[in-house]
């Protein structure tokens, strides 16, 4: 093993939390910081322009798969997350979602004082520059974020049906309130990918006290007294020890806590079974794994969509990204929406996407791309009951963890949400202009109505929305992994930035929510948490 290396601050992960917690520490003081990524330090084609994210997933991904889960019939799929400086932001959807401001004030609720949307909302701010204008939204900070400005005409049809139905547009869901439809917000700069790595990076590369080690895996923390002392990790298949006063864990849902369970911090019994000494006693590392049950409505139009059909609309398609970086290049996503699925919900709890390309289930169909006009709907249940756990199989670092996700294990309540979901979309789809574009339903297909038929193609067909969370779970409470400060109980020295501390999942996307919970690190890390002091705050939806 070659000789230590010392740092003040070593973040382990280069995704979007890591990314944005680095930069804040590099930038904001003296500090040597070492940034670890397991993936390589690139920017390809494949990365860079939204339409690859495909072959950006293939070959950027950590290529987990989830155990058979009995809640869904059986069903295995693969869980992506992104092995590239950026994470997952490097191969994702694209789509920025703050969340509701009722989201936090749960979180505060659920013993996390500091969490409050009060309390997030300046750092969301101070990490973006925005299209939307008002002060709700920030206008000067690293990442950019766009709204579709060319949509397709089944988009704007799609928009126009959802208010004819009853449902509020909004021009901005990221702003004062979230129900509402409206254009999709992306995580771009002129139609291309603006990850995290683009974001927060790019100023702080060439600064002396920053340090990025690419293609460096993770493997152990050493500890004594309660203190991490060392990091094993292997660059270039050489073993290394860094040394560091202060480390922060940013490898994600799936990473951070497996990094953990080797480490010796989780449940003793589990531990032992494996043959790993107890470091830390904290039983729920890799519990509390939450998920978003996602299902498609997919259907045939009357008029062409985006979906690829000869050379002429792929040269069309090709002419709206050269000239004005939008279309299929540019993003699958043009509309989001945030609903209620009854009358006694408070807030959302039912995010909808809308795609002019008609895609099928990918796990049960080998060619999903319709080859007709058709489009696509997906419905997320925001806050599901069911929650799933991560598992070591071995403690060799090159074994992939086991995943169990019981995505639908919260019972019959989620079941009823998902099949609400699937009836609004319905309703919508039925309004004009949208019922005179339409043809078919081809999923579910319309024979499948009943409250019984619609409950068991659910359980037989829900997916997952690729925003695993909550596997280090943040709390006041004893059994809480990480306390609100987003230090490691039991450890002096360590403190987790990533959407493994969400208590309970949020109303949208997750990608936003972990960069503004590395800014939020860093600036307190840096006893700067009194940004925009005073700033008005957005409503809960």
């Amino acid at each position: 093993m070659t000789a230590t290396q010392h740092f003040d601050y070593v973040v382990i992960g280069g995704g979007s939390a890591g990314c944005a917690v680095a930069r804040g520490l590099a930038s904001g003081s003296s500090c040597n910081i070492l940034l670890l990524e397991a993936g390589p330090d690139v920017r390809t084609l494949e990365t860079k322009v939204p339409a690859f994210v495909k072959k950006a997933g293939a070959r950027f991904d950590w290529g987990f798969t989830s155990e058979p889960d009995a809640s869904r019939a059986g069903r295995r799929e693969g869980w992506a997350r992104g092995r590239i400086v950026g994470g997952s932001s490097g191969i994702n959807g694209m789509m920025f979602v703050r969340g509701a401001a009722s989201d936090y004030d749960r979180w505060a609720e659920m013993q996390n004082p500091g969490w409050g949307w009060e309390d997030v909302a300046p750092h969301f701010r101070a990490m973006e520059t925005s299209d939307r204008p008002g002060t709700a939204r920030g206008h000067s900070g690293p990442l950019n974020v766009r709204t579709v400005a060319r949509p397709h005409r089944l988009t704007r049809a799609f928009l126009e049906a959802a208010a004819g139905a009853g449902y509020p547009l909004n021009e901005d869901y990221n702003g004062e309130t979230q129900e509402g439809f409206g254009l999709a917000q992306l995580s771009q700069r002129k139609g291309l990918r603006h990850s995290a790595a683009d974001a927060f990076l790019k100023d702080i590369r060439k600064r002396g006290n920053f340090t990025l080690w690419d293609n460096c895996d993770a493997k152990q923390l050493l500890f004594k007294d309660g203190r991490a002392t060392h990091l094993v990790c292997s660059k270039g298949g050489v073993d290394t020890l860094v040394s560091a006063d202060r480390f922060i864990l940013s490898a994600g849902a799936v990473g951070t806590p497996t990094l953990l369970l080797r480490s010796g911090v989780g449940d003793p019994g589990e531990l032992a079974a494996l043959g790993i000494d107890t470091t830390i006693a904290s039983p729920e590392v890799g519990k509390n794994l939450i998920e978003h049950p996602l299902v498609r409505l997919v259907y045939e139009t009357r008029v062409p969509s985006r979906t690829p059909r000869g050379v002429g609309q792929y040269l069309r398609e090709l002419l709206d990204f050269a000239l004005h970086r939008e279309g299929m290049l540019a993003s699958v996503f043009e509309a989001t929406g945030f609903t209620k699925s009854g009358g006694g919900v408070t807030a959302p709890d039912i995010q909808f996407h809308f795609l002019p390309i008609g895609i099928l289930d990918p796990v049960k169909n080998q060619a999903p791309l319709l080859k007709t006009p058709s489009l696509t709907i997906y419905a997320n249940l925001s806050h599901p009951a069911g929650r799933g756990e991560l598992r070591l199989a071995s403690k060799d670092p090159d074994v992939a963890p086991l995943i169990r996700p019981n995505l639908l294990g919260g019972g019959q309540r989620d079941v009823n949400a998902l099949a609400a979901g699937i009836r609004i979309a319905r309703k919508i789809m039925a309004a004009e202009p949208m019922a005179s574009l339409v043809a078919r339903e081809v999923a579910p297909g319309l024979q499948i109505e009943s409250d019984a038929a619609l409950h068991e193609h659910i359980r037989n067909n829900c997916e997952i929305a690729y925003h695993i969370s909550g596997t280090c779970r943040m709390g006041s409470d004893p059994g809480a992994v990480v306390a609100p400060d987003l230090k490691l109980k039991g450890a002096a020295n360590i403190w987790v930035a990533d959407a493994s501390i969400f208590p309970d999942l949020i109303s949208g996307n997750t990608n936003a929510a972990c960069m503004m919970i590395g800014t939020k690190l860093a600036r307190q890390l840096l006893g700067d948490e009194t940004v925009e002091a005073g700033h008005p705050a957005r409503s809960a939806a």
